[in-house]
């Protein structure tokens, strides 16, 4: 109610009175004169109340991101519900899987196919230092995502090889380990598998860009097996095919026997806390980033 019908109001009760009073009404039950009637007919405490000094606007769950863009508010910090694999859709949706993105609100498997997939050379014969084996051995899969799209995927290879050597390592394409991995100086990207003898070869193509990628290229060939663990980011492209071979040469390997003398188990890998019997790598997902992001 605003303040001039509060006004009107309080006159018409006041000469109500008056003429209650007048023509000889006792006044009981009457009020005092300070007070208001609203249009029902309930008093009003106070004629002049102040604003409600508590009621103030919803707060804005928009807020801006570090690019420029209009993000929401989850919490304190600012995520692209569109875009963030982080909160996908909605403050209150749990996190994508790790090869999944974001896109257009949804979560969308990209690299999942990826994520585990090995490379196996299983002795088919116990033996001491060198083992019988398979013979070679390819697997494919392919990248998901939205047409057209570009990515960043982070994979962790682990696992237990012995060293080939290969030609024309190339040194410029701007992808490498991260720092602190475990032998990481075996990752080759691009060259042959050519002229290296009888060593077992670990490789992996992608199509889409074309890339090669060798897994135990050393700088010296140290005679037996050794554990790998590191991390690289390959740019991909959806629908990418990849190919992963794992290839003998002359049918025969080093045994699992560690330079200890003793098997080498790469902690969290199948089959750990067993020995593996023969030679293994095996590739897992670590991240999915869209490209320029």
């Amino acid at each position: 109610m605003n303040a001039r019908n509060r006004t009107r109001l309080t006159l018409s009760a006041a000469s109500a009175l008056a003429l209650s009073i007048g023509c000889g009404g006792s006044g009981e039950g009457a009020t005092s004169s300070t007070g208001t009637v609203d249009a029902g007919g309930a008093m009003d405490a106070s004629m002049d109340a102040a604003p409600d000094a508590n009621v103030v606007d919803a707060p804005s769950t928009s807020c801006a991101l570090a690019d420029g863009g209009t993000g929401t508010l989850c919490g304190t910090s600012c995520f692209d519900l569109q875009n963030d694999p982080q909160h996908c859709g909605a403050c209150t949706n749990a996190p994508c899987v790790v090869a999944d993105v974001c896109v257009a609100a949804l979560c969308q498997d990209v690299a999942g196919s990826l994520s585990g997939l090995r490379w196996e050379l299983p002795c088919t014969t116990p033996s001491p230092t060198i083992c019988p084996t398979v013979s070679k051995v390819v697997l494919t899969a392919s990248l998901g995502g939205p047409s057209g799209s570009a990515f960043d995927v982070t994979l962790r290879f682990r696992g237990v090889v012995e060293a080939r050597n290969y030609t024309g390592r190339v040194t410029d394409a701007g992808i490498a380990p991260e720092e602190g991995g475990t032998n990481a100086s075996l990752f080759q990207v691009g060259g042959s598998s050519a002229g290296g003898g009888d060593a077992n070869i670990y490789e992996l193509d992608i199509d889409d860009p074309p890339q090669t990628f060798f897994l135990n290229s050393p700088p010296i060939d140290f005679g037996g097996v050794e554990a790998v663990d590191y991390t690289v980011t390959i740019p991909m492209m959806a629908a990418a095919h990849v190919r992963l071979t794992a290839d003998p040469t002359d049918g025969y390997e080093y045994s699992n026997e560690g330079p200890d003398a003793g098997p080498v188990v790469p902690p969290g890998v199948p089959p750990a806390p067993m020995a593996f019997d023969g030679q293994f790598v095996q590739m897992d997902v670590v991240a999915v980033t869209p490209r320029g992001e």
